[in-house]
């Protein structure tokens, strides 16, 4: 008789915790018409500083504000508290408040007011709770009088945290809206939480949007969001430096709908892109194990920027890689012009499908061995090696093309952008008079690499560390 007492005393408090979540008759009648808002400080401060109006659906990184009006005056006997609930499971407590100030008199009684902050931890930093709230895609704001429930109300989330830029969302700049939006996603192989992959979008956003040519100065043409859900990429399958992307990579449905995303995971190799397309994959637990052991190679916003280049630029990477696709296409018309336009062949001129005409040996590179470079080191090639991080003159000028939907490109603009600059200024001879022209530099100059000549002899050069003009010598030196 014991044990079958003990037992039902566990179901009840089982069933206590289930069924916890409705209103007790004894206090319902005190409250009413419950409203849930943004804190109307938060959504002034999300104008200004992050350029939209935020807009239902809420998200669990938004400041929002419970309302409830009571019958009486319940200053210090009301509380309130988000919650996730789900039948037949204890409900789970996601934040608690108490009222701001002693309430507010109006016609229908007095109205409480309860603040939760969201922006930028979230509403709570526990993980399973949090999992819960974005697997369930709603909450409920529960307010309670001396701790018993006395009315609730539901609202719907979404999982895409829009976290800078234009929207179109109105009352800011004249509805202006961003020609881009960034996603910012993570797969299961990851393990992180959703306030990791948060603080990655704000990180891409501000260490490298906000510092790389020329993205940095056209800052305001990109919106950034975060997918909170972690999705499955159990079948981004490894092989070498390659992987295949299956079909099921086109159905991640991301609530975000952005036009670029970047997928991170533990699965792929440290970084991945295919050129054009609108997905990038980064290894995160390859990045940062390379940052602890201060192996800058695969510093995270370097590594970003590089494939990104890939994705949104249409860039090629500029040593010698061999991959498939490449060696594939080989020579062709398609590799030269679509796949490799940061590249040219030796010799090859402006009018000639190249812009940045001849190139020198040591420039050798951009994934096959015949294939050259306009700058001995660039994002696109491994600047993070001699610190450079940053595009050079070409590449700039082809991601300037996307950002502007140019027909062509136009490098002087970019020559003004903090760029790496091409390995010269010109060409001697009737070519270089051509290139030089078309290039916006002076006739006479000669083709120097900083203050290294590779012209002709006697040839006109400056001296870029001094300052001043001078001639080739037979050594290649710049002597002014």
């Amino acid at each position: 008789m014991r044990i079958f007492m003990i037992f039902v005393c566990i179901f009840l408090f089982s069933l206590a915790q289930i069924v916890s979540a409705v209103p007790d008759s004894s206090v319902s009648s005190y409250v009413s018409d419950i409203k849930m808002k943004f804190a109307p400080e938060y959504k002034k401060q999300t104008m200004a500083n992050r350029l939209f109006m935020p807009q239902k659906p809420f998200t669990p990184f938004d400041n929002i504000v419970c309302e409830a009006t009571s019958s009486i005056n319940a200053a210090g006997h009301l509380t309130a508290r988000l919650i996730v609930e789900e039948s037949n499971k204890p409900i789970n407590i996601i934040a608690s408040s108490n009222a701001i100030g002693k309430g507010k008199l109006s016609l229908a009684g007095v109205i409480y007011s309860f603040e939760f902050s969201g922006w930028p931890g979230g509403w709570t930093s526990d993980n399973d709770v949090m999992d819960r709230l974005i697997e369930t895609g709603r909450f409920k704001c529960e307010i309670l009088y001396d701790g018993k429930i006395a009315a609730e109300k539901e609202e719907p989330i979404t999982s895409c945290v829009h976290l800078w830029g234009y929207d179109g969302s109105g009352f800011v700049e004249y509805n202006k809206k961003a020609d881009f939006r960034i996603v910012y996603m993570q797969g299961e192989s990851t393990t992180e939480n959703s306030q990791w992959i948060v603080n990655e979008g704000e990180k891409s956003r501000k260490e490298g949007f906000e510092k790389y040519s020329p993205f940095k100065e056209y800052n305001e043409s990109f919106a950034h969001y975060a997918d909170l859900k972690a999705f499955n990429d159990v079948d981004l399958i490894t092989l070498g430096d390659q992987f295949f992307i299956p079909s099921v990579i086109a159905n991640f449905e991301s609530s975000c709908k952005g036009d670029y995303y970047a997928f991170y995971n533990n699965l792929t190799y440290a970084a991945y892109s295919s050129y054009a397309l609108p997905i990038f994959f980064l290894n995160n637990e390859i990045i940062e194990n390379s940052l602890q052991n201060k192996d800058y190679k695969w510093d995270s916003q370097f590594t970003f920027f590089h494939e990104f280049g890939h994705s949104f630029c249409g860039l090629s990477d500029e040593y010698i890689s061999n991959s498939y696709l490449q060696m594939l296409l080989g020579d062709s018309p398609l590799f030269t012009e679509s796949f490799n336009r940061n590249c040219g062949y030796r010799g090859r001129f402006p009018f000639l499908g190249s812009v940045f005409g001849v190139v020198l040996n040591e420039y050798k590179g951009c994934s096959l061995e015949d294939k050259y470079r306009s700058s001995a080191d660039s994002i696109m090639n491994t600047g993070i090696e001699k610190n450079t991080q940053k595009h050079n003159l070409v590449s700039c000028a082809y991601c300037l093309k996307k950002i502007k939907n140019m027909w062509g490109i136009d490098l002087n603009e970019c020559k003004n952008m903090d760029i790496v600059p091409l390995g010269f200024e010109c060409s001697a001879g009737f070519i270089g008079a051509v290139q030089c022209i078309l290039m916006g530099f002076n006739v006479d100059c000669a083709n120097c690499v900083g203050n290294r000549c590779i012209s002709l002899i006697g040839g006109k050069c400056f001296d870029k560390d001094k300052n001043k003009n001078g001639i080739c010598n037979s050594e290649g030196q710049c002597i002014t």
